[in-house]
């Protein structure tokens, strides 16, 4: 009986150690399954519950509400020069779908920082043009 209970009690010891190195550890354990470049991987701690473990649908994607994966990302569009303002450094185009940003055909205000473009622009002059997202503004880059 006292061999029984000393190895019981070796046992427990064993266990609660066990638990103790189990949540004290602060590295943390990614998800066993090979996510694809393009989705989050879902970390979480030792310490956390799943209940509180971050959802991949909570994680931000680096995607903005366009479709856009790179803040960086160059977008091009054709369309018609509608109204200018060399004063503000902007042009309003009817442009047709950008597709880089999942947009359709629509009448936008785009910003025109680099003056010697504004010459290449004129009110109902049919245009291509490069622009990208700086801020929260779109910034014509090259006109042609």
């Amino acid at each position: 009986m006292q061999t029984a209970n000393k190895l019981f009690l070796l046992l427990s010891m064993t266990i609660v150690v066990l638990a103790q190195t189990a949540c004290s550890k602060q590295e943390q354990v990614a998800t066993t399954s090979a996510a694809p470049a393009d989705k989050p991987v879902v970390v979480a701690t030792a310490k956390e519950s799943p209940a509180s473990a971050p959802k991949a649908m909570d994680m931000p994607m680096g995607t903005n509400a366009q479709g856009a994966t790179d803040k960086m990302a160059m977008h091009h569009a054709s369309g018609v020069v509608k109204e200018m303002d060399a004063t503000k450094g902007t042009v309003t185009l009817a442009h047709g779908p950008v597709a880089t940003l999942k947009w359709p055909a629509m009448t936008m205000t785009f910003k025109v920082n680099d003056k010697a473009l504004m010459a290449k622009l004129g009110t109902d002059k049919k245009v291509d043009v490069d622009f990208m997202k700086e801020g929260s503004d779109y910034v014509v880059t090259d006109v042609k």
